[in-house]
């Protein structure tokens, strides 16, 4: 810039302990501090590349070029990269902050995490590989949702074994809806291919869900409300499973179409929400709902913590005992071993599944109930019995909540 030659020192800041980068310039490739000499009115390209080196978790670096002529002709740019955490946070709302909602039910359940909104940049498959075990991706009504880009990285993603939770209003009506002016056929064909599901109809009426008995997220769910949250759900799509999905959620009053499905293949797993998943009335119902997608995705959270393997199974008393409202049931296993462990009351009946015949790794491991049934509801105070079945092993204590 300006009249005269000129050098500029450039510099790399805020790189992790551990991580790695070089970058490129005319003048040669560089790991450290440099300098490039520019004629007047000429440009320069870089590339910088940044290796974690095994490492996970966020950096954000600087790459800056300072006028040796004028110091205060400098310019800096700053690059992100995620890697490795258990859940990548898609923000793609257009700035209505449906992200909100789930952030804090991340944080409870003591995954790691962090969040890219897509007012930064295009995100491709490998991107999404690297960030996360899972990715989270979030909808509002801007318009177009899932652009070639997003599908195109999205269907590598999912090809290459992904786990992916969609949700938000629109998606179907926008991909499969051939009145839409962003439908395609390429659109509909991805939106069948890689979410499973089959469009019904644009503005599906959606007061409540219900979940479908069994179901590893919906079961146990009756009338979980749906509003207008942050104005949102206002046009909820009308949707069915299509071949292989697994129905979670119907809506009310409509008996004509669904309102979340789920599909597995190996590795690959999808749960797709036709409503937005900030359209849930209540905090609890959301935090139960995000928690079971959570789960089957098999992602590790902080509540359980794998130690020294125990001889043989090992079923601790609750602790603590009486409570009021949460306590922590741990269980030791020798090898790792398929798992269930539920709450029952007095008289028998099932008050909620802490865990549904997953396989569970070798050592300590810990579940926390929080005194709630499986709707999300407050159980009454009173007698309780916890019952693990890992095996041929099956013992059952009994806990008391108190008010």
């Amino acid at each position: 810039m300006g009249p005269a030659d000129d050098s500029y020192d450039i510099t790399v800041r805020n790189v992790p302990a551990g991580w790695t980068y070089t970058y490129t310039t005319p003048a040669g490739t560089f790991s450290g501090p440099s300098t490039l000499m520019l004629a007047s009115g000429a440009t320069a390209s870089f590339l910088l590349e940044i290796d974690s080196q095994g490492n996970t978790g966020p950096a954000s670096v600087i790459f800056q070029a300072t006028s040796q002529n004028e110091s205060l002709n400098a310019a800096s740019l700053r690059f992100r990269k995620l890697n490795g955490f258990q859940v990548f946070l898609v923000d793609d709302d257009g700035g209505e902050e449906r992200e909100t909602y789930v952030e804090p039910i991340l944080d409870a359940a003591g995954v790691t995490w962090d969040i890219w909104r897509m007012s930064d940049g295009e995100l491709t498959a490998t991107d999404l590989q690297n960030a996360g075990q899972s990715v989270f991706w979030m909808c509002g009504r801007t318009q177009p949702t899932l652009t070639p880009n997003d599908r195109a990285a999205l269907g590598t993603y999912m090809d290459g074994g992904g786990k992916l939770f969609l949700s938000g209003c629109n998606i179907a009506n926008t991909l499969c809806n051939p009145g839409n002016p962003y439908y395609t056929p390429e659109s509909l064909q991805w939106f069948e291919t890689y979410l499973h599901a089959t469009y019904v109809t644009f503005y599906q009426p959606c007061f409540t869900v219900v979940g479908t008995p069994g179901d590893p997220i919906g079961d146990g769910i009756e009338g979980m409300a749906i509003s207008g949250s942050g104005d949102n759900q206002q046009i909820p799509d009308g949707i069915l499973p299509g071949p292989g999905a697994n129905l979670v959620f119907t809506c009310t009053p409509s008996e004509d179409a669904d309102a979340g499905i789920r599909w597995e293949q190996g590795p690959t797993q999808v749960v797709y929400f036709a409503f937005g998943i900030e359209g849930i009335v209540e905090d609890d119902d959301r935090n139960l709902v995000v928690g079971r997608i959570i789960d089957w995705f098999g992602i590790e959270t902080s509540i359980r913590a794998p130690e020294v393997v125990p001889p043989e199974v090992l079923l601790a008393q609750n602790a603590p005992n009486p409570f009021n409202p949460i306590t922590t049931i741990s269980f030791e296993l020798p090898k790792p071993t398929i798992v269930n462990l539920g709450i029952y009351d007095l008289s028998g009946q099932l008050v909620r599944i802490l865990i549904d015949g997953r396989t569970i790794e070798a050592g300590r491991n810990e579940r926390i109930w929080n005194g709630r049934d499986a709707t999300g509801r407050t159980a009454a105070a009173g007698v309780y019995f916890y019952r693990l079945e890992a095996g041929d092993f099956i013992e059952t204590k009994k806990m008391v909540l108190l008010k």
